[in-house]
């Protein structure tokens, strides 16, 4: 089972990234803005016309490219664990799954949406209770 991503489908179109080698370590290690902008130069990243990339898709297989996924998460499972999941797996959608079939897809805009409604309301409550007293 695996996920083909935002990210992960734009590095697949440009094959150079694999040279670089583990760009999420890379990502989280600080580099300089500069730093990260010489690399386009250096190691010639999207140097090609959009219609070689276009190409380059049509003959590459999502197998190839996809993030591969555990478990994914269980229908039934807390929001605490799919914000923990999110968060360390630096991904954007999780894989939702029940008794190990996939039913659908958790995205981290559904899951900040809900919080964020859910400390609006508490906020709401807690200023109505304030004015009561």
């Amino acid at each position: 089972m695996g996920k083909l991503g935002h990210i992960t489908f734009l590095r697949a179109l440009e094959p150079k990234y694999q040279k670089i080698g583990d760009l999420e370590r890379l990502s989280r290690e600080g580099w300089s803005s500069d730093f990260l902008r010489s690399m386009l130069d250096t190691v010639e990243l999207w140097k090609q016309r959009f219609h070689d990339y276009a190409l380059y898709a049509k003959r590459t297989m999502v197998k190839d490219v996809m993030r591969p996924v555990g478990t994914g998460l269980d229908i039934d499972a807390p929001l605490s664990e799919a914000v923990h999941q999110l968060v360390i797996q630096e991904t954007l959608s999780l894989l939702v799954t029940e008794k190990g079939k996939v039913v659908g897809i958790l995205r981290l805009t559904d899951v900040f949406n809900e919080i964020a409604g859910k400390m609006m309301l508490w906020a709401t409550e807690q200023n109505n209770a304030d004015d009561i007293e």
